[in-house]
């Protein structure tokens, strides 16, 4: 996928009955291009385009799967002006992606590809987590998609599609699952794939270390890899241990492999087993979230989805009325899908800075599980406090500040000090009054969460992109994770954005971003 690599004009699909007589077919690769012409020693190394050699390998399934040749459409056309010459191969492909998942059956086919799409625009990921990335994304599904298909294929009706002789395109590649006999169930006539996660080979015995087990002392259950479905991922450690007081139970530690940094913490919340960890000491941004969440999917295979929790900087406006140590829940709203990166992008000729790349939105099922939380009539009017309550109880210092602490200030002016450095300075009245609620538990809200590689302490900026795209809390994670793990981003606001920052509320938030993620995992099914 390098440049001057392979592309779909090189590949063609020969087709030919099965060896053993049993009439299942036999499909195999050829290239049709001398090797010594192509580019060898290719490196992971990016420029500031991203990753063009993942886009390409995302098109280049997409060819061989549908047939054809891409083709970028007026639509697609983006005013380039240096910044990425693939844009419009991108928006093609997405389009394409989308638009194939009507008519196309090869589901998985088309999972890989959109990964290929979230992959391609995350810069901050070194070679190292890049090649994690691409394999647990891109090459783990497409071999368990193989595997899928082959290792049935002894037992796979004989239907086959004739092409005519000189057609030399890849219309193989576009044949129907049910085709092949898949190792799913049969429903109704039609063959279904088992998630990934699930189609383990039980004669694999893997590395030495998957081999070690351990029981849970509370319920006997054993314990190994692949018994952790769901990641907890925290940047500081004060965020780590809230979510810790409300494990139902504790785990031993299970041996990881050595190339693995990470330390990790293993307990149960209702009927879920988890595996939580807290990024390095020191070290916070989307790099060092991206390596944490690469690390823990190469250790913990089953893993589904992850949550990240922690404290953010909440975006106080009339429209919102949210206030320290509420929780701010990454939700998708119009054509944004939960999380934007707000420090990646170009800026435009009229001056308005315009984020580029896209970010995955949750899971599907996390959605719906939240829609049925939200619907509950039966749910608390406070919610999170039982489980706050129950943090503050084993450490005092975790508990609400006084509501005199919770003060929103004006956006105020910018002063130049003798030393050049900016500062906001707010004149007398400028402070704006609190107004009281009527409950002082924490409240919940869902919206869209912004995430960059710096510490938002501007209350210009901070409403500025408020105002334009409606955001409830800035954060400094999830950018660098939401495209390698199905995510879900909590955040309990510790403060407002502004030059007022301090550290008064971040054990708080800390206990009502845990008590959410704990409430949510009530309704998600196992």
């Amino acid at each position: 996928m390098m440049h001057d690599g392979l592309g779909v004009e090189d590949i063609y699909i020969a087709q030919a009955a099965d060896p053993l007589g049993q009439g299942a077919l036999s499909n195999k690769l050829y290239i049709s291009r001398a090797l010594d012409h192509m580019s060898t020693g290719a490196s992971f190394k990016l420029s500031g385009e991203g990753h063009p050699y993942i886009l390409k390998l995302g098109v280049l399934l997409w060819e061989l799967l549908i047939g054809k040749k891409i083709t970028i459409n007026p639509e697609d056309e983006e005013d380039e002006d240096g910044v990425d010459s693939n844009l419009s191969l991108f928006n093609a492909l997405n389009r394409e992606e989308i638009n194939s998942r009507e008519i196309c059956v090869e589901k998985p086919i088309l999972d890989v590809i959109a990964n290929c799409l979230n992959i391609y625009p995350q810069t901050q990921l070194d070679e190292r987590m890049v090649r994690s990335v691409v394999y647990w994304n891109i090459v783990k599904p497409l071999q368990n998609y193989l595997d899928s298909l082959y290792t049935t294929r002894a037992r796979a009706s004989t239907l086959h599609r004739k092409r005519p002789a000189n057609d030399m395109t890849s219309n193989e590649s576009m044949m129907k699952s049910e085709d092949f006999g898949s190792p799913a169930c049969r429903q109704g006539g039609l063959l279904a794939l088992e998630p990934r996660t699930k189609r383990v080979k039980e004669d694999d015995p893997g590395p030495q270390w998957r081999k070690q087990e351990r029981r849970c002392e509370n319920c006997g259950c054993l314990l190994t890899p692949e018994s952790y479905a769901i990641g907890i991922v925290c940047a500081l450690h004060k965020e780590l241990l809230a979510v810790r007081i409300l494990f139902d139970c504790t785990h031993e530690s299970i041996p990881v492999p050595s190339e693995d940094s990470n330390h990790y913490s293993f307990g149960r919340m209702g009927q879920h087993d988890i595996v939580a960890v807290c990024l390095p000491s020191g070290e916070y941004g989307t790099n060092s979230a991206a390596n944490a969440i690469a690390n823990m999917r190469r250790s913990f295979p089953a893993i589904r989805f992850c949550l990240l929790v922690g404290i953010g900087a909440g975006v106080p406006t009339e429209q919102n009325d949210l206030r320290l140590g509420d929780v701010v829940v990454s939700h998708p709203t119009g054509t944004h899908p939960g999380v934007i990166q707000y420090d990646l992008g170009k800026q435009g000729e009229d001056g308005v800075f315009h984020p580029t790349g896209s970010l995955q939105r949750p899971p599907r099922f996390l959605l719906t599980a939240i829609s049925h939380l939200i619907s509950n009539p039966d749910l608390s009017p406070a919610p999170l406090q039982g489980y706050v309550d129950q943090i503050i109880a084993t450490r005092p210092d975790y508990k609400r500040p006084d509501e005199e602490k919770d003060t929103i200030f004006d956006t105020g002016t910018v002063h130049i000090t003798r030393n050049g450095i900016r500062e906001h300075h707010y004149a007398d009245g400028e402070q704006q009054s609190n107004v009281s609620r009527r409950a002082t538990h924490p409240h919940i809200h869902y919206g869209l969460i912004a995430s960059g590689n710096r510490v938002m302490k501007s209350a210009s900026a901070r409403d500025h992109l408020a105002s334009v795209y409606n955001i409830l809390c800035f954060e400094m994670e999830a950018a660098g994770v939401m495209n390698i793990c199905p995510c879900l981003v909590i955040r309990g606001i510790c403060d407002y954005a502004d030059c007022h920052k301090n550290d008064l509320w971040q054990n708080y938030a800390s206990a009502t971003a845990a008590a959410y993620a704990k409430l949510l995992l009530t309704v998600v099914r196992p």
